[in-house]
């Protein structure tokens, strides 16, 4: 009766123990960001501020979008307010520098704890995938692995949208129509907001 008992408490252990695995798994691996379009389509200053990179990094800036509002009056005043990587160490802002290297570099640098990645690695607990693409010394992109495993983009002031330039589904960036971003660079791992925070250009243009 007692080893009966015994063995029960062991089986108790045993499910306790693969509750806590499921349940850690769920929260913290699956921290891929949930594809939702309109949090960056349905406000006009949100759509035309935040580009590939923000999106990537599933950040709103409130105040970039004041200032997009009050301060965007023309052209040239706009680009410069959008983030770009390496914004954080001043190396990285005008789109002839956009190659794989120097954008690789300043993604790293803006973000020590974002980390290379490749495509078929899995990003540690509590990170999920992006990766960057260049039209080679004139601009740069960004995509996003979602919740659903499948990628998403936004190009510059468009819609975010998960399809590729050919309007198929964006199963990998990699090997997807990418129009003018001719060059694939990068996988990187990034933390997701809920355990770390994430930056790109906090020294927004006066």
């Amino acid at each position: 009766m007692k080893g009966k008992n015994i063995g029960k408490t062991i089986l108790y252990l045993i499910i306790l123990y693969l509750i806590v695995q499921l349940l850690q798994y769920f929260f913290l691996n699956n921290c891929n960001p949930r594809y939702n379009p309109c949090k960056f389509n349905n406000e006009n200053n949100i759509r035309n501020s935040h580009n590939c990179y923000m999106y990537a990094l599933n950040k709103i800036d409130k105040e970039l979008e004041h200032k997009w509002k009050t301060q965007c009056s023309d052209l040239d005043n706009c680009i410069r307010l959008k983030h770009r990587p390496g914004n954080v160490n001043g190396y990285i802002s005008k789109p002839e520098v956009s190659t794989c290297e120097n954008i690789r570099n300043g993604v790293l640098d803006d973000n020590p704890s974002i980390y290379l990645s490749n495509q078929h690695e899995k990003c540690k607990r509590g990170f999920y995938k992006i990766a960057s693409s260049v039209d080679k010394n004139k601009s740069f992109h960004f995509y996003r692995q979602d919740k659903n495993n499948l990628w998403s983009h936004k190009d510059g002031g468009k819609n975010a949208t998960n399809l590729d330039e050919s309007h198929n589904i964006i199963l990998d960036p990699k090997y997807c129509n990418r129009g003018q971003y001719k060059t694939f660079c990068n996988y990187f791992c990034v933390p997701n907001g809920r355990l770390y925070k994430t930056i790109s250009n906090p020294y927004l243009f006066a």
